[in-house]
């Protein structure tokens, strides 16, 4: 089965939309029993797909299991300890991101703030290899990053990608790995098709 790590914001956003796509990825890795980290938060789109994932791990009795990795300043904010799952804390930001970003197969995004920003790039930067000018190095492959693209929400960060790639500031091989999808329909049914490969 395979691996993921989840981001997204810990507020719930200004549209019911949000809430309802978090529940229902959620619902979906629970269901198919997933291994999955995540930030660790039980509010906002986070809280929102812990607690879906774990009402459907229950409901579908699957051998799923969800991890939270929070920083220490964000503990008392969020209280992992009340939400019953694994949770690892961390003494800074960027030790959580390393424990996120390692040992998965894959990414999901939804919308967020500036952090879900910061994990996407710090991804990329992970996995990318300057293939493009160290000719040593051979055939490597970029974990994908599923992005819900609800309501247009990254339609400006598609922009800026490709506006960094046409003035000659980014390799498109850094971001061949990142699927955008406008629907949650089209993001299930992208997530079916990656657990069946």
């Amino acid at each position: 089965m395979k691996s993921f790590t989840y981001f997204s914001g810990a507020h719930a956003g200004n549209k019911p939309e949000y809430l309802e796509s978090a529940r229902i990825v959620g619902t979906y890795l629970g269901q198919k029993g997933c291994f999955t980290k995540y930030g660790g938060s039980r509010t906002g789109l986070m809280g929102e797909f812990c607690f879906a994932y774990l009402e459907a791990q229950k409901e579908h009795s699957s051998t799923g299991k969800i991890v939270g990795i929070l920083p220490q300043k964000y503990f008392s904010v969020n209280n992992p300890d009340k939400i019953g799952i694994e949770y690892i804390v961390t003494e800074t930001l960027s030790e959580r991101k390393n424990m996120l970003i390692k040992d998965v197969d894959a990414f999901l995004v939804m919308p967020g703030g500036t952090g879900t920003m910061d994990e996407i790039y710090e991804i990329i930067e992970t996995d990318y290899l300057p293939a493009d000018r160290d000719p040593t190095i051979k055939d490597y492959s970029i974990r994908p990053i599923f992005i819900l693209n609800l309501l247009g929400y990254y339609d400006s960060t598609k922009a800026q990608l490709d506006h960094m790639v046409a003035e000659g500031f980014l390799i498109p091989k850094k971001v061949e790995s990142l699927f955008f999808y406008d629907t949650i329909e089209d993001y299930i049914a992208a997530l079916d098709r990656f657990l069946e490969c």
